[in-house]
Parts: C-alpha cells; structure tokens; sequence
C-alpha cells in the first residue's frame, strides 16, 4: 500500500515528538516541512534496493512510486540521486528523474552507472533508460559513451540508445553505423544484440535476417522477439515488396508495354525495376507544362539527393571526376583534389593521380557514379586504390589504402578580401548552408 505524503508527515512529526527528550505532551515539536517528509519517503522506497539487482521487478515498482511522488519531490529525489547509492538506486532514481522531466540530473544519474563500477546488467539497464526517456538531452551524452565504452555489448545498447534520442542525421548515422559494424564484426551476444536492435529499427540489411533466423530457434523470450520481428519483415515485404510493385502497375496498357519490352526487344531488356522507374519519371514530365520543378526520384537516386542535401557522406574525402589525359587523349578517372584533412590524403592520394583499380576492381568502363559507389562506404572500413602518378620521366603506380571517414562538404567558401571586401561563395542549397552562411 503506497504511502501518501500526509501520512508520511504525521508519522514522521509523532516520531519527532517521541524521540526527543524532553519535550512533553503540553509542548509537542514543530510539524516537519514538506521536504523533510519528502526525503524520508524516498529513503523508505529505496531501502530495498540495497541489494536488489539491476533486472529485479522491484527496481521499477520503486521507480514508479518515485514518480508518483511529483514535482514536489524533486528536491528529495536529486538528493538521493547525488548520494551514493546502489546501482540499482541510481537507476530507479535516474528513471524517475526523466519520467518528471528532470532532464539533466536524470542524465547524469544514469551516466554514472555506465561510467562506474556498476555490474554490466547495471550498464545495460541505464544505457537503456537513457535512449527512451533522455529525449535530446541524453544525446550529447550517449555520444560520448559510445565513444568511451570498451565493452561491445553496452556498445550496441548505447548506439541504440542514441538512434531514438538522435536529433540530427549526423547521431542517426553515427548510431546506425556503430550497429551495422558490430553486427558484422561482433561475436555471440554482441552479433545477436545488434541484429535485434537494427530490426527494432527496421533496418534489415545483411545480415541481420540470418542472425534473427539462428535466434529464433530459441525458446527463450529472445528467440520469440526475433520471431517477431521476422514476421513483421514478412509482413512489410508484402506490403511494400518493390518487386511486386514493378512487375504490376495496375493497368493494362504499360502491363502489356512492358511485357513486349521484356519478352520481344532485341537487346537484353532492362529490368522490371528500370522500366517502372521509366514509366513514373514520364508521369511526372507531363506536370512540366506548368509545373517544371515536380520529379520523380527512385529510392536510390533519394539517397543520393539527401547525401547530398546533407553534405556529409561515408568516404574517401577527395573531389574526384573524369579528366582527359593529354598524352593519350584517354578519359581518366581522377582525383582532382583531395580533401587535405580527409583521409584520401593522409593515405597519400595527390591531385591529378588517376585511379586504375578499386579493390582489386579494373574501374576502365564504369561510370562515375558506378565508382564514387566504389570508393564510397561505411566509416573506419578499408578501400584498397591502385593509382598512376604521373611523373616527368616516368610514371608511378601506387596502392593506397584508404580507411574512410565521415566527409562532411562545406557548402560555403569565403574570405575577406583586399580593401576589407568580403567574398563569400555559396556552392550549393543543404541541411547547413544557412548555419554556414551565418558562421561565415
């Protein structure tokens, strides 16, 4: 049975009374405040944790009793928050302290449970609360756990964390990486954790699906949630499934244009997908007649659009395009010039080496866009570059292995010019070129 803060006080001012000699029943002592009621509730809701565990059912009953105390109990639960306590107290404490909105020394509650001598379940459990209650507050801090932590599996709990409380595409980027490299290069419970909180995200990429389906086979609450989540993978691929989708527009006019492209065309057809994306790029061209500024973007050519709107991308870090060779007339695919603090650079790429092979790769008849994908990808992975660099007497050829990085693109350039005349020079429209703008 909960005790209310009226009870609370009139016990504690009967105690009072008891306790202290002296007084008598004619002169009985001053009622105690509020805050001292207040105080003396949380100590008695915490007394059992002392030597609860961090997964006990009784950490969160405490924590929802602190929270049912108020705002007005604030004081009393910050106090308790900044003394030392178990882990277990620090993490009811910390939870109550967000679901109050008291952001900031819910945060810093938690964070030390993560940063201290807290068993792994502890850490796990605060890592936890923080993503789901810390909103944006706690996304400066999970960050810098994510990059402070040793141990893997508190990793992916921080990087999951850091997906729900992310507030720009840079920490949702940050977070999902973080996840795609331990799901990879993770063992055992690592591999598994991950997978589950890339599902959760609805990010299926390989492999997730495979590590879900050696999960599922458990008869543990683990291996049910796995099959859950594959279940609504099979449901959203019914739903969404592209395939589907392109092979049937629902009318039979293209359904029968499309079906003499692929069976009767002399050249090897483009694929069901290719002929979609044609058909829904001429719907939108009959709108430029009054509107010329309506397209339509397939899902690959969005991603681009929005890598590029947002300026920051997994990379090399280095302007790279076709240029002529002028002693053999040969269009080359060349890097113009590195960016001088990316990591194209710091591998020793220069301006005007021409790229001959990625990864092992002969590049000689792929487009641009075929070899900036190439050269592209997650950070902290390898791209081997084989590169000729000319010479006066004669040419080198170099392998540089790159490990990429999150290249982030100004999309302003300026300067202040003789005569105190500013320059400033706006590349492009972006997530930050107004922010830019203003720096400058």
């Amino acid at each position: 049975m909960k005790m209310s803060l009226v009870s609370s006080a009139a016990l504690l001012a009967a105690l009072l009374v008891i306790a202290r000699p002296g007084l008598s029943a004619e002169a009985p002592a001053a009622a105690p405040t509020a805050k001292d009621t207040s105080k003396v509730v949380v100590g008695a809701f915490l007394k059992p944790l002392a030597d609860a565990k961090p997964d006990d059912r009784v950490v969160w009953e405490c924590a929802d009793k602190l929270k049912g105390m108020g705002k007005e109990a604030l004081p009393a639960i910050r106090g308790a928050a900044a003394a030392d306590g178990s882990p277990a107290a620090k993490l009811a404490l910390g939870w109550a302290l967000l679901s109050l909105q008291d952001f900031a020394p819910g945060v810093k509650t938690l964070v030390s449970v993560v940063e201290g001598k807290a068993s792994r379940p502890a850490k796990l459990q605060a890592a936890r609360v923080l993503g789901h209650l810390g909103l944006d507050a706690a996304e400066i801090e999970v960050t810098r756990l994510l990059d402070a932590v040793d141990d893997d599996l508190i990793k992916v709990e921080l990087a999951a964390s850091l997906s729900l409380c992310a507030t720009t595409e840079a920490a949702e980027a940050k977070a999902t990486t973080a996840l795609v490299r331990l799901v990879r290069g993770g063992q055992g419970e690592v591999r598994f954790a991950a997978a589950i909180a890339l599902a959760e995200l609805d990010d299926y990429r390989k492999p997730v699906p495979g590590v879900l389906k050696e999960l599922a086979v458990e008869p543990t609450a683990r291996g049910r949630l796995a099959t859950k989540l594959l279940q609504l993978k099979r449901l959203s691929d019914l739903m969404i499934r592209e395939k589907e989708y392109a092979g049937s527009l629902g009318n039979p006019l293209l359904d029968e244009i499309k079906g003499l492209i692929i069976r009767f065309h002399i050249e090897p057809p483009p694929t069901e997908e290719a002929l979609v994306d044609a058909a829904a790029r001429g719907m939108a061209s009959a709108l430029h007649k009054t509107d010329p500024f309506s397209s339509y973007m397939s899902p690959k050519r969005w991603g681009e659009f929005r890598e590029s709107m947002s300026g920051s991308y997994g990379g090399i870090g280095a302007h790279v395009m076709f240029v002529k060779d002028d002693r053999t007339g040969e269009k080359m695919f060349t890097a113009v010039k590195p960016i001088y603090t990316g990591p194209a650079y710091k591998a020793g790429l220069r301006s005007y080496d021409q790229f001959i092979e990625i990864d092992g790769q002969d590049i000689k008849g792929k487009t641009s866009a075929d070899i900036r994908d190439m050269l592209r990808g997650l950070p902290d992975s390898v791209v081997a570059c084989k590169v000729r660099r000319r010479g006066l007497k004669k040419d080198k050829t170099l392998l540089l292995k790159i490990i990429r990085a999150q290249v982030t693109l100004p999309a302003v350039y300026h300067e202040l010019m003789p005569g105190g005349i500013g320059y400033l020079r706006l590349t492009g429209f972006g997530d930050t070129s107004t922010a830019e703008v203003e720096a400058a």
